[in-house]
This record gives C-alpha cells, structure tokens and sequence, in this order.
C-alpha cells in the first residue's frame, strides 16, 4: 500500500501554547523552529519538516509522525484516519503548499478529563498525573519537562509570550483557508478565544465540550463573531457521558447545548472508543435531530480501541445498529485484543474509576468480568 496521504499537504494543525505543528489532528506533534519562521515570515504550513514530509511521501516514502494514527491500525487491519477520508488518492504534490483546512488549538486549559483524553490537551488530566502519578508506565501518562513548565506558567502568562503572539499572528494570514476549526483543551475557558475569532472572516467551526461555567459561555457567546459555528464534543447521556467527560454533569451539558442551540447552528463530534460504544446508539436516539458531523475511532492509547471488548460485548454489539458509520463501527469487532492490551485496559480503567470515584459496573457485566479476568 502507497504511504502517500494528500492531507501532508493541506491540513495545518496547529499548538501554539506547545509550539507544534501537526499534519492532520492525529499525526504525532512536531516542533517548530520559532527562528527559522521569524526569518520567514508567512511561511508556518511550509515549515522545513513538513516540507521534507511531503517529499518523502511523494517518492514512497515511510513518514514516522504517522504511525500511531494511520500506518499502526492499517498493519492491524483497522480503520484508519486517512483511509476513512480516502486521502490516500494522490491529489496534491507540491511541497510547498497553502493550506486548505486551518485547525487551533488554542490550549490545553480545560476543566475536565474525558477517558480517551490526555494531559496534553486538558490541564485537569496533567494535574491529576502529576498530583496522583502516572496511569501505565509509559509517555503517554508521564509529566514532561515542557508539562511542568505549562503547569507553573499557566494559561494567562503563556498568552503575553513572544512566541505564542508570533504563531497566533502567524495564524491569521492565512485568509482562502476553505475550513478553519478552533479547539483545546475547552476554548470557552481560554482568555484568547475572541480576539483569535475576530481575526477570521471565512467560516470557523468551533469545537467545545461545554465543561464551562453557564454564565461565562452566555458571556462570552456575546462577543463570539457571526461566523462562528458550534461543533460539541459528545457520544453517550447520562451515567455514561459524566463517566467517559468526568467533571462535566449532564445536567449542565444539556442545558449548555440548549444555550448554543438558541444562537447558532450546532453539530456533534464523536469519539468511539470501547467505553463510549456501549451507550452510543442511545446518544444517536437521544439527539435524532443533530447531525454527528464528525466521528473519530480511538487508537491511542491502544487499548482503548473498540476492538478491545470481550467476545460477549461484541456479539451484542454487532445486532445494534447505528446510525452513523455503522459499517466502520462493526469492522472493528472483527480485529481481536492481545492479552497485553486487556491487562493495560484493566488497570488504566480501574485507577481512572478509583480516583474520580466512579463505578466501572455501568459498563455491561460480561465486559466487566473479562477486565477481571485473563484471557
């Protein structure tokens, strides 16, 4: 199979607060070099790694920063990222590029710790690991020096650096983007938020997961311009949404998603994991008239795939039918686990439940009773 993917050369994914670019929202974070792009101005998408990327998928190329999202699950026989959106189809190839789609994210501030989450995009899971320690000894849950330095400074002082200003300008000159979405951690908590928007003209989504304080998303949603719309992060209701979004009741998600509903057009974002699968169909029925605009497989960690259920959970599953990506849905239950990724699940699951008091019991019984026990 070709290692081409057209998305090299027109997705611009960009952190600031981190300083990293990213070729698509699942391609592993790459570092800017802030001297190179003050000596080239306008030049952010074109960076010296992204261009060498791109080369190096033209001429066939194995390009590492997509491992984990793409070549990894395709090796597996999952569903991939870039198979799901046929970029594999040669259509762009020139390496010095424009970008079509712009995503921000404009920080990791953010008040709750979904499941599927991590430290680098929400400061509530990089206190809890850093307060708490690490889930699995691994990257993933270890604190970096770069987390501590974010933790200390916080979100107000790493907005007045030189460096974060250099990006978010470098940002706004980009203006025949055909899509640009702005996130987080949860933008509604982010002091930056409306005077980033202002800079944009064209259409911008804005992707939310409403774990915000009522009042300050009615104040904020004041000043947020008109070309602004709504994109929620959500796939389960009631015990099993506060379980997967911990910190967020679904009391007030729901009336939060009432509050955007009332000003502006809203769709959802949904991530499908072996935890949200469960409830997810219930989620569909519950919301039959929002569209679920976009929906992402989970793969890292890996062990929070939808292929790692029981045989039990999956059989159940396949007699279920979904309204959105049913067939992809289902094409995960066919891959099976490793012990490795059952034993990882088993403990990452139990320690998240223990710290936040949750019970793992909502999820079915068989499941439960295969985290327990060994393959």
């Amino acid at each position: 199979m070709s290692n081409y993917c057209s998305q090299k050369f027109w997705w611009l994914s960009i952190q600031p607060e981190r300083r990293q670019i990213q070729s698509c929202c699942a391609a592993y974070p790459q570092k800017i070099d802030i001297q190179w792009l003050k000596e080239n101005p306008g030049n952010l998408f074109n960076i010296p790694i992204l261009q060498q990327d791109r080369q190096d998928m033209l001429e066939g190329k194995y390009v590492p920063s997509c491992e984990g999202s793409c070549w990894t699950p395709e090796r597996e026989g999952k569903t991939s990222r870039r198979l799901m959106w046929e970029s594999d189809k040669r259509t762009h190839e020139n390496i010095i590029a424009e970008p079509e789609e712009i995503h921000v994210n404009l920080g990791s501030d953010c008040n709750l710790t979904c499941v599927y989450c991590s430290k680098d995009y929400s400061t509530a899971w990089l206190r809890d690991i850093s307060d708490n320690g690490p889930y699995l000894n691994e990257d993933f849950f270890n604190i970096s020096v770069n987390d501590r330095i974010i933790l200390k400074l916080g979100q107000k002082k790493i907005d007045e650096t030189e460096t974060y200003n250099l990006l978010i300008d470098e940002i706004a000159k980009y203006k025949d983007y055909k899509r640009c979405t702005i996130s987080g951690g949860e933008p509604f908590i982010n002091n930056s938020l409306v005077k980033l928007l202002k800079n944009f003209r064209n259409p911008v989504k804005l992707y939310t997961g409403l774990g915000v304080n009522t009042d300050r998303l009615e104040r904020i949603l004041a000043d947020i311009p008109d070309n602004v719309e709504f994109v929620v992060s959500a796939e389960t209701i009631g015990k099993h949404y506060e379980f997967i979004r911990y910190n967020n009741s679904f009391e007030r998600f729901e009336r939060n998603l009432s509050i955007l509903r009332e000003n502006r057009k809203v769709t959802f974002s949904s991530v499908i994991s072996n935890l949200s699968i469960f409830n997810f169909a219930e989620f569909e029925n519950y919301y039959p008239d929002i569209e679920v605009e976009y929906l992402g497989f989970c793969n890292m960690p890996d062990f929070l795939s939808a292929s790692v259920l029981d045989s039990e959970s999956k059989d159940a599953l396949r007699t279920v039918s979904f309204k959105n990506k049913d067939k992809f849905i289902k094409q995960t239950f066919d891959k099976s686990c490793t012990e490795e990724q059952r034993s990882r699940l088993s403990i990452f699951l139990k320690e998240f439940a223990k710290r936040r008091d949750l019970d793992i019991s909502i999820f079915p019984p068989s499941f439960v009773r295969w985290l327990n026990t060994p393959q």
